[in-house]
């Protein structure tokens, strides 16, 4: 799976405070957000829960792609050692 490797999110960009007013004890919460500006909110939220899972699976697929490089690696590595204990043993046959 191919990926852009400079795609990455700069969470800054997506950071929202939101302010919900001041609590006093004893007191409900009095939010001074309207109902448009919850909608918003849930929005964002819904947009920054999207831009999560895209950044998980992307990830996933550079975890995926480096460990089909590194099987890939163990391989050789094994081959290669096979081939050397080979010329090896036939080296120790003629001596």
């Amino acid at each position: 799976m191919q990926r852009n490797m400079n795609k990455r999110i700069n969470w800054s960009s997506h950071r929202r405070v939101f302010s919900l007013g001041q609590q006093q004890p004893g007191k409900v919460a009095e939010t001074n957000i309207s109902n448009a500006e919850q909608i918003k909110f849930v929005r964002q939220c819904y947009v920054g829960t999207n831009l999560i899972r895209e950044e998980v699976d992307s990830l996933l697929c550079e975890i995926d792609f480096a460990n089909c490089r590194l099987m890939r690696a163990v391989r050789q590595r094994s081959f290669q050692r096979s081939r050397l204990q080979a010329q090896l043993s036939m080296i120790t046959a003629i001596l």
